[in-house]
């Protein structure tokens, strides 16, 4: 079981990405997605990348076809409150039963086939959005940097803030038990990466997000 990327909602249009530049990380490539109405901004490490994501084109993200996804209401968290966090997996057997009241979704600008698993939690908004991959070979394409001033290169934890005190289910134990991904209550949602395993003992947190880094 592997975690492939996550992302995080932007209130900005991804300028609030400006803020993981200046504090020392690396950018990698960026792409809209057509028939989605979103875009995106990409900082990559060795076992996973992050992802910035934003609405580009209203109508196509509150389309009929993309509305079951409920990314809508994950980009405009600050107006439903619901979790701005993704997680993305990757596409192994083992993760099959995690998947099993899910809807499917095979993006615009994908290939014909390349159908993404998803679990919107439309009744638990509270919890990250979290999507099965297609089945694809587990590389990075070579171009992408991964190396960084700040000399973090992997991520080690991953802790979700929940702003629910009753948040526990099938779906966060099932988490918590294969990834080294915790939940946690907070008043607000926020999100904390550990990279390296804090071998740096250093923390950043940052205004522009709601994240923390620590290494």
């Amino acid at each position: 079981m592997r975690l492939d990327h996550l992302f995080i909602c932007s209130n900005h249009q991804g300028k609030d990405a400006d803020a993981l530049v200046n504090f020392g990380l690396s950018e990698g490539s960026n792409r809209v997605h057509p028939g989605q109405g979103t875009r995106n901004r990409k900082f990559y490490f060795n076992n996973f990348f992050l992802e910035i994501i934003w609405e580009s084109d209203k109508d196509e993200l509150k389309s009929e076809r993309i509305a079951p996804t409920g990314l809508w209401e994950r980009v405009h968290y600050s107006e439903t409150n619901y979790s701005p966090f993704g997680l993305c997996l990757a596409n192994t057997d083992d993760v099959a039963s995690l998947f099993s009241d899910s809807i499917t979704y095979q993006p615009a600008y994908t290939p014909p086939g390349t159908v993404f698993t998803i679990l919107p939690h439309s009744t638990q908004p509270y919890l990250p959005w979290t999507c099965r991959l297609p089945k694809t070979e587990y590389k990075y394409q070579n171009h992408e940097p991964l190396d960084h001033a700040t000399g973090i290169r992997q991520l080690t934890k991953v802790t979700l803030g929940v702003p629910f005190k009753n948040y526990q289910n099938s779906f966060t134990d099932f988490i918590e038990e294969h990834f080294t991904i915790a939940f946690t209550p907070t008043e607000q949602h926020h999100i904390t990466l550990e990279f390296d395993h804090q071998q740096q003992g250093k923390s950043h947190t940052f205004k522009e997000l709601p994240l923390t880094i620590v290494y």
